[in-house]
């Protein structure tokens, strides 16, 4: 349905049907969310201007959801780009434990879910992307 289309719902309709799925006792919950970290070693030496790595250190999230559903999500934090280190992204990570117990009734929910947690900006006034995007792909 394009935006003009006169079949489609008002936006505030969709809203509130959103938020109804929201409430049903039935919706899915996030039940676990795990957090791993991965050192994969590269077969070469990556190096440019800002930095040369010969491991890749990523986060890892594994979200499960009551309904068995099992999503998985990688962050790669990398200090020269936005400041994270893998260690700031494990503190991170831990701010998201929160959402445990939480209804994820469909995709738009999951990211308002992850949204709805505020990170602390860093001094490069990011507020953990790395980690953010885990917990979005895996929810």
């Amino acid at each position: 349905m394009s935006e003009g289309d006169a079949s489609a719902p008002p936006h505030d309709e969709m809203t509130c049907r959103d938020n109804e799925i929201a409430c049903r006792d039935d919706a899915p919950r996030l039940v676990a969310l795990c957090v791993h970290e991965a050192a994969i070693p590269l077969r070469v030496s990556i190096r440019h201007a800002s930095h040369e790595r010969t491991a890749n250190a990523a986060l890892l999230v594994r979200a499960e959801l009551s309904d068995g559903s099992v999503g998985w999500g990688e962050g790669l934090p990398r200090e020269y780009v936005t400041g994270e280190t893998i260690d700031t992204a494990w503190q991170q990570a831990a701010e998201f434990a929160g959402l445990v117990g939480e209804p994820v009734p469909s995709m738009e929910a999951a990211a308002a879910l992850a949204a709805s947690v505020v990170l602390p900006a860093n001094e490069r006034g990011c507020r953990g992307p790395s980690t953010r995007c885990a917990v979005e792909l895996a929810l």
